[in-house]
């Protein structure tokens, strides 16, 4: 059974083999992308305070009864230094170097850097921190300037993942990665495969290989051996004896690292099983996965189910998501992870941006204030969304209150990563020429096979319009490949090559041709709007847990559950919203066969900002308005409830 967002997914859809990052490669993004980019920055990453706030938690070793403080500095650093990236912001770095400055001066003598106190250490999410200190410290290497400065972090972390290796590993006398934390078996702590094997990629250090190699020995998990699950295929991760889906996607981002290094194909096989089994019955249609609390439940399928009440669908799994499918793409070349990550970008993750500054001291998690008095908290990102009629801003996500009265949330601290990704993904290199994936309006700068530069202008103002134009600039005439992505839900798409019509082939359609100076391809997607229906799944048996254990719990379809739509354009998931429709009565869009004829409305259709609004017919002869999901509820109350599953006229 296809994903509901992939129905029109071809199996024998091209793919691209030898796909790479374009090291060469200057964006700059306009529309919808820049729009992110500009808010993450202003809201978020040039706040210094912020920055000298989370640091300051490794000089009180603020998490010595526990807690997750230690993830805030290097989870943001990471999203910090991925947007600059794309924006190439002076003023962004110079903030980030100042506080990885004093993060430097955070390593006690023997190269520990915790917020957890000597005598807490391996305990709860203390490996997680150290993790993202690591992360942040590296990726911040890659963007450093200073010579000296890259020198001195690269020490820095050495010591680091040195003070590790020294106490934890498979000899008798230190601890095993999966004992390292009791939470989620550990699944956490074994997370920091990543860093360890981006650490021997830059050293060849032999120990860091062997500390690797000790961690994927362990399997992932002290409840069971997920990596040697996901190899033979058996089950899905909803069926795991571990479920939690931001830490076990962070774990194979690692195991992919180590068949990177490697080569040996169990791991390759092991990494690839995995993400299809999270593709095909994880991802809901807004790009996220989780309708109960944050863990994988088949929620591609129970995209109705009302079982659980709590908080659904986590930021943080958009996000990690998203690098994963990057990372996936390379991988494989198969074009649905680029289609998975556009899905995830403008739908779950713009819709968690807080472009409304909102603040709700009375959604903070109280369980978290530890420290008397709170401060009211702005933070720039949402941590979870429902798919059926809610509001936005129902908790902080990862809430821990600090000791100046702030609070901050884990979901906040990785959202920058998202948008920051798109530089790496919009354009990559390929044997012979290069890759475009993503359509908004930019302008990629990078040099042909020959060598000489390239200028690719992106415009047509994408996802809201379907005619995409890739101009060419370069001084002279060349013969290199433009491979250009169909998305999958594109059923009705044309390709024009200086007017001529081109033949359009499912996954990747590859031009090649010697192009010169002026040359234009036009791109034309099926902008038709898509009528969704719910996928039958019967019952399920899902994990009803926290992370010290829980149980499995048997949870049934309901009847009413077939009765409901969602709507589709282009990329671009649509929503009801109580500000556009007063009355979220049962509709009967007046579809022919997949499509409804819904008109496209003016830009101020909606009293709010949005990137797409529509009129939709209905069979008794009146309409009802939408728009995009990533725009609606940004009141974060009840004056803007919404729903992206609408039920529909039925008799009963």
């Amino acid at each position: 059974m296809k994903p509901l967002f992939f129905l029109h997914e071809k199996d024998d859809a091209a793919r691209l083999g030898g796909l790479g990052i374009d090291t060469a490669k200057h964006v700059t993004f306009a529309g919808d992308v820049k729009d992110m980019l500009d808010f993450v920055t202003a809201d978020q990453l040039t706040d210094k305070t912020l920055w000298r706030r989370f640091v300051e938690q490794y000089r009180i070793k603020a998490d010595a009864k526990g807690g997750w403080r230690c993830e805030y500095w290097g989870k943001m650093m990471r999203g910090g230094v991925f947007v600059y990236t794309c924006t190439h912001d002076e003023a962004l770095y110079e903030v980030l170097l100042e506080t990885v400055k004093e993060m430097l001066t955070m390593a006690e003598e023997d190269g520990r850097v915790s917020t957890y106190g000597r005598e807490k250490e391996f305990f709860d999410w203390d490996v997680w921190g150290r993790k993202y200190v690591a992360l942040g410290m590296l990726y911040f290497r890659d963007i450093c300037h200073d010579r000296a400065l890259r020198a001195e972090i690269l020490k820095f972390v050495r010591a680091h993942i040195d003070y590790m290796i020294a106490r934890i590993g498979a000899e008798p006398e230190k601890l095993p990665i999966i004992k390292a934390s009791a939470c989620w078996g550990g699944l956490n702590a074994s997370s920091i495969l990543e860093p360890v094997m981006k650490l021997y990629g830059i050293t060849g250090a032999k120990k860091y290989f062997d500390f690797a190699t000790h961690i994927v020995g362990e399997g992932g998990s002290a409840w069971g051996n997920i990596l040697q699950l996901a190899t033979e295929n058996k089950l899905a991760p909803h069926q795991y004896p571990v479920t939690k889906a931001y830490e076990m996607i962070s774990f194979f981002e690692g195991v992919l690292e180590y068949y990177l290094a490697t080569g040996k194909e169990e791991y390759r096989v092991a990494v690839e099983n995995f993400a299809e089994r999270v593709f095909d019955g994880e991802i809901t249609v807004i790009g996220c996965a989780g309708l109960t609390h944050e863990l994988f439940d088949h929620s591609g399928a129970r995209q109705v189910s009302d079982y659980f009440k709590g908080i659904k669908q986590e930021t943080c799994v958009t996000v990690t998501w998203m690098k994963f499918c990057l990372r996936m793409l390379l991988l494989t070349g198969n074009s649905k992870y680029a289609d998975c990550f556009e899905q995830s970008l403008y739908n779950s993750y713009r819709g968690a941006l807080n472009t409304d500054r909102r603040v709700f001291v009375d959604r903070v998690g109280r369980g978290f204030l530890k420290y008397g008095e709170f401060v009211p908290t702005y933070l720039a990102f949402d941590s979870y969304a429902d798919l059926l009629r809610s509001v936005r801003g129902r908790t902080v996500g990862g809430t821990q209150h600090m000791q100046d009265g702030t609070y901050y949330g884990c979901c906040a601290c990785i959202g920058a990563l998202g948008v920051g990704l798109c530089a790496q993904i919009g354009m990559l290199r390929r044997q012979g020429g290069f890759a475009l994936n993503l359509y908004g309006d930019a302008v990629y700068q990078t040099m042909t096979p020959d060598g000489q530069s390239l200028t690719l202008r992106v415009s047509g103002g994408y996802p809201r319009e379907g005619a995409v134009k890739i101009s060419f600039e370069l001084p002279r005439a060349e013969r290199f490949a433009l491979s250009l992505r169909v998305p999958a839900w594109s059923v009705d798409t044309t390709l024009t090559y200086n007017g001529t019509e081109q033949a359009v082939t499912a996954g990747y359609t590859t031009v090649t041709e010697v192009f010169e100076n002026g040359d234009e391809l036009v791109l034309t997607l099926d902008m038709r709007t898509e009528v969704l229906h719910p996928q039958p799944w019967g019952e399920d048996e899902i994990f009803m847990a926290s992370s010290k254990g829980g149980q499995r719990t048997v949870v049934h379809e309901e009847p009413e559950e077939k009765y409901h739509v969602a709507l589709r354009r282009g990329p671009l998931v649509m929503a009801r919203e109580t500000r556009i429709t007063a009355d979220f009565a049962p509709v009967s869009p007046a579809s022919e066969a997949l499509y409804v004829d819904a008109e496209l409305l003016p830009r101020d259709a909606t009293p709010f900002a949005s990137m797409v609004a529509l009129s939709v017919p209905q069979t008794n002869g009146t309409h009802f308005t939408v728009a995009d999901f990533s725009s609606v509820g940004k009141t974060w109350d009840e004056a803007s409830e919404y729903e992206v599953w609408m039920p529909t006229v039925h008799e009963s």
